[in-house]
């Protein structure tokens, strides 16, 4: 299994200016390093925050950043893949007999109560 043939942004409109989509990957990485920078260990409001919370305010950044990379794990499943299964052949190809219904197999993918092998 290849986690680069699964696409976690896609355009609305096909004929918008730019790429059709972002791989997914890349997204979870990019929403990690900006919550990084939203939350940087030095400014008040991580401070803040990890007073509250009684914590380190670098644990705070770290663990607050590993969340947000993890948020959209569910997109792997086919489920959510079949949003848009025409992106491009290098992506995993679509099983229209699954289905993304909302709290449906995204969620439970997520939590790990998914089918065996619902990204294959």
């Amino acid at each position: 299994m290849s986690f680069y043939r699964y696409w976690g942004k896609a355009k609305r409109d096909r004929d918008a200016v730019g790429p059709d989509y972002h791989l997914l990957p890349y997204h979870c990485l990019d929403v990690a390093a900006v919550g990084w920078h939203l939350l940087n260990a030095e400014r008040s409001l991580c401070q803040s925050l990890a007073k509250q919370l009684n914590v380190e305010p670098a644990w705070l950044q770290q663990w607050f950043c590993f969340c947000l990379m993890l948020h959209d794990i569910g997109k792997f499943c086919r489920g959510f893949q079949n949003l848009a299964p025409e992106l491009s052949p290098q992506l995993v190809t679509a099983r229209p007999e699954i289905k993304d219904e909302p709290g449906g197999e995204r969620r439970l993918c997520a939590s790990g109560w998914c089918s065996p092998r619902p990204w294959g």
